[in-house]
């Protein structure tokens, strides 16, 4: 499933995102992550402001060349 898909305000079920490495040259900015599960996900280049994570779970991912601003 693409990352900006899974973005929502509102998710009713749990998301799992696994064995993908994520690049992007662009931000997401003003987005909500509820309730996605994330294993074995490498996030390259990307860029995160204002991006809740709310109710997720995160195994064995990596963050090469990202940055996380106002994030929780």
């Amino acid at each position: 499933m693409d990352i900006f898909s899974i973005a929502k305000l509102q998710v009713s079920e749990p998301t799992v995102v696994e064995d993908q490495v994520i690049t992007f040259d662009n931000s997401i900015d003003d987005k909500v992550f509820e309730n996605v599960k994330f294993a074995n996900v490498t996030f390259m280049n990307c860029n995160f402001n204002n991006v809740l994570f709310f109710n997720c779970n995160f195994q064995y991912v990596k963050c090469i060349n990202c940055n996380f601003t106002n994030c929780k």
